[in-house]
Order: structure tokens, then sequence, then C-alpha cells
């Protein structure tokens, strides 16, 4: 499974910011398909929010993954998040008891019945669902029972995932839990470089719940060949390939997308208008993808090992096309317990 989507948080880090209290939470919602759509399929995600003095309740602030049957949703800057009601900030909680949040992961793009203004999507051939405790929403049925409906292009622009009443009982939401995980890539220099260089390093994380990708929040060291980075822990500028997707990597390597400079962002690539790319060999910087080849020639979804460190050279760069996946190795080292969520306090 891929889960893939934009992430939004960590600043310089990554590609956004976080709300000033706010945590990380996870969230799923496994369909019984009581209106449509397929038994057991799951809406995941990981969201940007606020707890309430409640302990329960979470304004969401962003959306920052989701994916409907492991497949990813692909978020971009003009995301649309709102509640049923649109005066109403959209929230869920940990018990499940008061869910209110829609989603449209390309923005708002039509009108929903009598409103006047955008706020809604074509869930299916745009990507969008709605998680409401309360609202049926549309449709027919018991007022305060709530709905669950969700499309994504992957499945097809008419298929929906689609429960009404909303089940409490499939509800999981809990503070995300932050992992080390150690990595390590193992070149076989084809097309440049030495064969047996080795780029290595430690990352922190989400592990997802497929307990194999990782979504990547932090680069904590990293090595090629024994040299050590020295990477800007403020400063370093971390993304997937595809720059509205969010960096993972994987235990198994099916799923790699993670590019990074390590004195940070200080170019452009190809036709890209917003930093995101660094010369690797003059300030440091490395990208493996299990999928995309990057640049040059070669098979599509074959996937790159790209590495270079000024230490070895301005020119010089370890590099294989295709990636071989036989050579990634990743572990889990420590997993941190999460700390209690901070309340929002009353002003």
């Amino acid at each position: 499974m891929k889960y893939i989507s934009k992430l939004c948080l960590f600043g310089s880090l990554v590609l956004g910011s976080v709300a000033a209290n706010a945590e990380l939470y996870t969230f799923s919602y496994t369909f019984d398909a009581s209106v449509r759509g397929t038994i057991g399929h799951t809406l995941a995600g990981v969201v940007d929010g606020t707890l309430l003095d409640d302990g329960d309740t979470i304004v969401i602030n962003d959306v920052v993954f989701v994916s409907l049957a492991g497949l990813g949703y692909d978020i971009t800057s003009d995301i649309g998040i709102r509640a049923v009601d649109s005066l109403d900030a959209p929230t869920m909680s940990l018990s499940g008891d008061k869910i209110d949040f829609w989603v449209c992961t390309q923005g708002f793009t039509t009108i929903f019945g009598s409103e006047a203004i955008l706020g809604d999507c074509p869930f299916g051939a745009e990507g969008g669902f709605l998680v409401s405790s309360d609202s049926i929403v549309f449709g027919t049925g018991d007022a305060g029972t709530g709905r669950v409906h969700a499309g994504i292009p992957a499945l097809g622009n008419s298929y929906r995932d689609s429960d009404q009443p909303f089940n409490n009982a499939n509800w999981i939401a809990e503070l995300a839990a932050v992992s080390r995980i150690s990595f390590s890539y193992l070149f076989d220099g084809i097309p440049s470089g030495t064969a047996g260089h080795v780029l290595e390093g430690e990352v922190s994380g989400i592990v997802l719940d497929d307990e194999d990708t990782v979504l990547v929040l932090e680069l904590r060291e990293a090595f090629l060949d024994g040299i050590d980075y020295n990477v800007d822990k403020h400063g370093v500028g971390i993304r997937a390939v595809n720059f509205d997707e969010a960096p993972v990597i994987s235990l198994s390597g099916d799923n790699l997308s993670l590019w990074v400079c390590t004195q940070g962002f200080t170019g452009t690539f190809g036709s890209e208008t917003s930093l995101g790319d660094c010369p690797f060999g003059a300030e440091g910087g490395f990208l493996v993808s299990s999928d995309d080849i990057v640049f040059g020639g070669g098979d599509p979804g074959t996937g790159r090992a790209h590495a270079g460190i000024p230490e070895l050279g301005n020119s010089y760069r370890d590099s294989d096309q295709p990636i071989n996946l036989a050579n990634w190795t990743a572990v889990v080292t420590k997993t941190f317990k999460p700390k209690k969520p901070k309340k929002e306090k009353n002003k």
C-alpha cells in the first residue's frame, strides 16, 4: 500500500507550518459499507489539531495525510477543510462522540446545496471525504445518526465508501506516536559512483497503520561512505519526489520517496517554482525513490538512489538506477510514548 499526500508541518523542515499549540493526531474509520462501498475499507489519516479543555474534542487545523483503502489522497495547498455547518470549526474527537469534518483535498470547487459559497467537490473525481457523528448531510435516514462518505480518483469517479449511520465502534483516534528509524542503502554504483558505498542515517517519523510506511518528520543524522553530512537540523530541507506529496520511507522498501538537502533547499528543480533542490556535491544531499527515476533515462517505475557530499567532490555522485531494494534496510529503534496532549486554554 502507498500512503502519499502533502505534508504541512515543521516549517523549514518540510513544506509549511503548524499551529502554535498544535499536536499531531492519527485517526481511522473502518467502513461497514451500510450504504455502499466495500466492507473493511479504512479511511485513515494524520491531522494537525488542538485539543480543547474537555480533553476529547480536537479542532482540526490541517490535514497532513489521508488514505482510503490504503490509497493516498493527493493533497494540495488548496485543500478545503470545513464542518457540515460552514460556520462551525472542523472537529474530531478521541472518543468519537463528536466528529464533524469535511475535506476536499484539491480544494472546494463546487457549491453544496443552497450555500452561496464554494464548499464541496466531486469526491470521486478530485478526492474528498466527510465524517460526521451527527448530521446525515444528504440522503435519507434518521436525523442525528451521522454519516461517513469518501471517494478517491484511484477507485473511480463514481465509487464511494459510505456508512449511514456513523458507527462509533469503527472509529479510532489518538495522539500520534513518534518513532526513530535507522536506515541504510548499499550502492551498486550503477550508473555512477562506487559499489559498496553506504548511505545511512536516522529519521524521526510516524509509522502508519500498515506498520510499514513511515511519514518522515525529521532527519536526525546522515552519512555517505561513513562521512557525516553534518545536518543543519534547523534548516535541512526534506521533501518527497513529488512536491505535493509527503516524504516517506518504509521498513520493507516498497514505498520510498525521500529527498533531502542537508543544508537546506537553495535551488529549484525542473519546472518547479518553489525552492526544493540543492547541488548535492557542493552542499550535501540525497534522494531515495522506489518508483520515480526523477531525472535521466531509464524505465519508468524503477526508482533511483542518488547521493553527493562535499568531501567526495563537487561532481561526485553515488547513483543507482534502478534502485536495488534488496540493498535497503530500515528498522524502528525507538518509539516514544505520546505525551499528554496540550489543551487550548481559555483566554
